[in-house]
């Protein structure tokens, strides 16, 4: 294909069977030569900051940008990195509260966290604790920076997602991922939707 000889594609193989959480490995930061690597990712912002650190042995310099799309505001939307609640039967709610406004709200908690989880959703606290964080995280001004754009052109994001989908996800996403990226692939990418469907269904049934 002529995208991938003139280098802005990349074979589909070299992320098939790919531990995406297992960021060290990832064809963007590892093997021996580029004709091994990938010169993009799909990840989270929050990820940059370990993708940057894991490309720094061979002085690969990584930038961020959002999906290629005709409607970016449709395609984009804003997703914290972590949802804290407090349940209802909990036996202190009061502190458990009072413990949730010190990591949300507190800016030197959060220059502790180092915004480990992501870019603080108080912006008062993510534009505070910038030149302490940056100096730990040289990534965090670049993060904060790509998610001030997006946040002027995104959407509303998706319901919160039923009990079954991290199954769905490690299970059935993974595995027909890897089956449809592989050279030669034995089934087409219909008879893989067709499977998902079948298989989420199944699964949700279960539930």
């Amino acid at each position: 294909m002529q995208g991938i000889q003139e280098g802005w594609l990349y074979d589909n193989d070299r992320i098939a069977n790919v531990e995406a959480s297992n960021i060290v490995s990832h064809p963007l930061v590892f093997g021996a030569t580029d004709s091994s690597r990938t010169w993009c990712a799909f990840a989270f912002s929050n990820q940059l900051a370990a993708f940057a650190s894991a490309a720094a042995a061979d002085n690969i310099e990584l930038g961020i940008t959002s999906w290629a799309s005709a409607n970016p505001q449709a395609s984009n939307y804003m997703k914290p990195g972590q949802f804290f609640s407090v349940t209802t039967d909990s036996k202190n709610p009061d502190l458990a509260v009072a413990f949730l406004n010190y990591l949300i709200n507190d800016p030197q908690a959060n220059i502790k966290l180092r915004a480990e989880r992501g870019i603080p959703a108080n912006s008062a606290v993510a534009a505070e604790i910038a030149d302490a964080v940056n100096e730990i995280d040289p990534t965090y001004g670049t993060a904060a920076a790509y998610l001030a754009k997006v946040e002027q052109c995104s959407s509303a994001i998706f319901p919160p997602l039923p009990a079954y989908a991290g199954t769905a996800n490690d299970d059935i996403i993974k595995r027909l991922s890897d089956e449809v990226l592989v050279k030669n692939p034995s089934i087409t990418a219909e008879q893989a939707g067709e499977d998902f469907v079948n298989s989420v269904n199944d699964l949700a049934a279960s539930y």
